[in-house]
């Protein structure tokens, strides 16, 4: 009989990180083009997801859309309620999708090598994910007044939602920066930000973890009221940045989709 030592949850992440970097080395020995290596990265990255997340999760790549009519740009990966989610398009492969944002769990950013500009850059795009409109849901009704409805509700980012926000991570399979240099850039993009409209964390491959400590002294994926952003330097960052953000996403909860809501007051049956 085997040793159970082989199969130890930091023995298993540490295979699977070897096997992602090696992924990358030869994708980046067989193609020069930065587009072809960035897209790479990403299913290196989704690959590992669809083996690690429950089948409740769906891993894609696309745009989300809200009710107010926008659209996000192009979302690196998408984990969203795969069980209830209505699909607005996907292609063949059901790789590439077009999703409400209200069943949008988490979008993931990913970089083959994170500079400094990456920082700026994905700051931008989260925060311009985290301010769609996440309102389009069927919520119960009473039907007598001061009757007991029974919601389920989520407390994130020190407040009570309905629904879960979305949250935003972003990933690098490497990054000649410094630990020190990489967790001073983010606070200077973000830290005067409300806590729900931030990178949540950041992951380097085998390299650090960008996350958020508790008064407390309790790490977390997602800031709170009085946490603090800190860096911690380890070669098992893929495990700590999968622990503590499976622990957000197996937890999210969404009212069914209003989708009328994305008719427009315009529109009109003829």
């Amino acid at each position: 009989m085997e040793s159970s030592e082989h199969y130890r949850l930091p023995a298993i992440f540490d295979k699977a990180a070897e096997a992602m970097q090696a992924k990358l080395k030869e994708l980046q020995h067989s193609f020069s083009h930065n587009g072809l290596r960035g897209q790479g990265a990403e299913e290196i990255l989704k690959t590992f997801l669809r083996e690690h997340l429950p089948i409740s999760m769906g891993i894609a790549s696309g745009c989300a859309v809200d009710s107010k009519g926008q659209t996000s740009k192009q979302l690196d990966i998408i984990i969203y309620d795969s069980l209830n989610s209505m699909l607005l398009y996907t292609d063949s492969s059901n790789t590439n999708l077009l999703i409400p944002i209200e069943n949008v769990i988490s979008i993931i950013e990913v970089k083959s090598n994170l500079r400094e500009r990456d920082i700026e850059n994905a700051v931008n795009n989260m925060t311009s994910v985290k301010e769609m409109s996440k309102t389009a849901y069927i919520l119960g009704e009473t039907p007598f007044p001061g009757q007991v409805l029974i919601q389920d509700t989520v407390n994130i980012y020190g407040s009570t939602h309905y629904a879960m926000p979305t949250t935003y991570s972003l990933f690098a399979f490497s990054s000649e920066m410094s630990t020190e240099n990489i967790l001073r850039h983010i606070n200077e993009k973000q830290s005067t930000k409300p806590i729900d409209k931030r990178i949540d964390n950041l992951c380097v491959l085998s390299q650090c973890n960008v996350i958020n400590q508790s008064q407390s002294g309790k790490l977390n994926a997602l800031p709170e009221p009085g946490s603090r952003t800190v860096a911690a330097s380890t070669k098992q960052s893929l495990l700590l940045w999968y622990i503590l953000n499976f622990n957000i996403w197996c937890q999210a909860k969404f009212p069914p989709l209003q989708l009328s809501n994305y008719l427009g007051n315009s529109f009109h049956f003829s």
